[in-house]
């Protein structure tokens, strides 16, 4: 069963796919926290994630730091850390004999209000978007690049955010465990009991 998940979130509804549709039991761990940046996770890293390797770990970071709170120039986790602090992250995973597959944020509704250094959210997010990309090509690491496959599958932001154009609604969950489910078993090589869905963390699963 899920150790992971409460709710309708999209890691449980994640764990259900898993059960229902794949060959071998699976089980989810919910590792993330709200609010969090990469230092935060590895921080938390030793004690968290560490202790359930080997694994796959669904790493997926950027919203929180690239934000720049009022009253502040810099973003809460600078861009140039960003980038050591997810390459140190895949090398921890590596290291306990884990697999490592980094994820690229959900696209999100512009938001015009400007941040403490004067440039909207969005503009300041943009690059950490571009450096989980380059990453995930420069340390050789498996990507499920959810902002890509949502523009081409035409989903609707409307229907995937809440009002604040940034967070999951209800229905957004179960769409991104859909994307994150379908994507998964293709960079994993996975079987699955029949054909996958079709598609219009710290996560890790073991």
């Amino acid at each position: 069963m899920s150790k992971a998940c409460e709710g309708g979130r999209w890691t449980t509804l994640l764990y259900l796919l898993l059960k229902a549709e794949m060959e071998k039991e699976w089980h989810v761990y919910n590792r993330g926290i709200g609010g969090d940046t990469t230092w935060h996770a590895l921080d938390r890293f030793d004690d968290d994630i560490k202790p359930l390797l080997p694994a796959y770990v669904l790493i997926e970071y950027g919203f929180n730091d690239a934000s720049v709170p009022e009253g502040r120039r810099i973003a809460r986790c600078g861009l140039a850390a960003f980038r050591e602090n997810i390459s140190e992250i895949i090398r921890k995973v590596r290291a306990g004999k884990g697999k490592p597959i980094l994820i690229v944020n959900h696209p999100i509704c512009p938001r015009e209000i400007p941040q403490g250094n004067r440039r909207t959210y969005v503009q300041n997010f943009r690059p950490y978007q571009a450096a989980i990309r380059e990453l995930a090509k420069a340390t050789k690491t498996p990507m499920i690049d959810l902002e890509r496959e949502m523009v081409r599958a035409g989903v609707d932001l409307h229907r995937l955010l809440t009002k604040d154009g940034l967070h999951l609604s209800a229905e957004g969950n179960a769409i991104y465990a859909n994307f994150v489910f379908a994507s998964f078993a293709s960079v994993a090589g996975i079987k699955v009991k029949g054909a996958l869905p079709p598609v219009a963390t710290w996560n890790v699963l073991a």
